[in-house]
C-alpha cells in the first residue's frame, strides 16, 4: 500500500501546497475550539456517539472556516500563526503596462553607430 501510495499520490498538487501552508494554523486553531465546544456539548442529553460526531465536524468546519476567513486573508495574522506574509498583489490594467524600452535603445544604438 505504502509503495503504491508514493507512486500515485506523491505529486505536487494545487490541494497539498494550500494544505502544507494551512497544517501550522490548523494545529494551534483545533485545540481551543475543541475543549470550548466538547465543554458545551458535554451538557447535552445525546448519544454518546452523536456528540463525538457533532464534536468532529462542527470542530473542522469552525476551525477551516476561521482559517480562510481571519487568518489566511490578512498579513498579520499570517505573521502570529507562523505563515509567511503574502506578497503585494500585482497591479492590473492600464497602470501595470510598463512600456519595453528595450528594442527601441538597440534601434537607437545601432542607428548611432551606423552614423
Amino acid at each position: 500500500a505504502i509503495g503504491y501510495a508514493r507512486q500515485y499520490l506523491n505529486r505536487n498538487s494545487r490541494f497539498r501546497k494550500v494544505a502544507n501552508v494551512a497544517i501550522y494554523p490548523f494545529y494551534l486553531l483545533h485545540q481551543p475550539i475543541i475543549l470550548i465546544l466538547g465543554f458545551l456539548l458535554n451538557k447535552l442529553t445525546m448519544p454518546d456517539l452523536a456528540r463525538l460526531l457533532l464534536l468532529i465536524s462542527s470542530s473542522f468546519t469552525i476551525t477551516c472556516g476561521l482559517y480562510w476567513l481571519v487568518v489566511r486573508p490578512f498579513n498579520l495574522t499570517r505573521v502570529i500563526f507562523g505563515m509567511k506574509s503574502m506578497a503585494p498583489k500585482k497591479e492590473t490594467g492600464l497602470h501595470a503596462v510598463q512600456p519595453d524600452f528595450s528594442r527601441v535603445s538597440a534601434s537607437i544604438e545601432r542607428d548611432r553607430l551606423a552614423v
